[in-house]
């Protein structure tokens, strides 16, 4: 019986000895590593990348080509406003030029963001206007012959969100609106990676 006793207590030592190696080895609990202000090391390195640009610089471009009203680009640039869209590009604008600046009319209807006139740019042609953007949105009210990807204004805008998520390198996203009368030509619409159809009155 002694010795039974004491073989049971050999193994018991041996035992404790054996799970206490094996807890240094594998300890219970790992530490947890911290990623602050993202949710993945993929994302927060696109962000590194990102950071220090201007906030500017992730929210789309408005282009109006060839706008005929100057009541209606001051309304746009009101529109744009309230929703913190500062950045506002005119192509062959019929409504005012670059040296005459905003009209009183287009600046009563902007309603605050003047500023958003003041400021935006006057280009000769489209291709010079969209030079520095990758995803072209261009808006149509009317099915379109071309070989792009139509998508109502949801389901566009949600696309356009995550297009604007995955750029990294600088590049822009841009909406593009057509003149009052006629909207976009089909040579300009052909300049859109997609098109977003908004049905409109007849």
């Amino acid at each position: 019986c002694s010795r039974v006793a004491i073989n049971a207590q050999r193994l018991a030592g041996f035992d404790r000895r054996r799970r206490g190696q094996r807890s240094q080895r594998f300890p219970a609990e790992l530490p947890r590593r911290r990623y602050f202000g993202t949710a993945t090391p993929s994302v927060h390195a696109c962000d590194k990348r990102a950071k220090g640009a201007n906030d500017a610089l992730s929210k789309p471009v408005i282009v109006l080509v060839r706008p005929q009203l100057d009541q209606n680009v001051g309304a746009v640039a009101r529109a744009m406003w309230n929703f913190g869209i500062s950045e506002l590009r005119l192509v062959d604008p019929l409504c005012w030029t670059s040296k005459s600046g905003p009209t009183t009319k287009a600046i009563a209807l902007a309603s605050g963001a003047d500023h958003v006139l003041h400021s935006s740019q006057i280009f000769d042609s489209l291709s010079s206007a969209i030079e520095d953007c990758s995803v072209i949105i261009g808006t149509t009210a009317r099915a379109r012959s071309l070989n792009k990807r139509v998508s109502n204004a949801h389901v566009g805008a949600e696309r356009m969100v995550m297009d604007q998520h995955r750029i990294c390198d600088g590049s822009r996203v841009a909406v593009l609106f057509g003149c009052e009368s006629a909207g976009l030509s089909n040579e300009e619409a052909a300049c859109a990676t997609e098109l977003i159809m908004i049905p409109t009155s007849k």
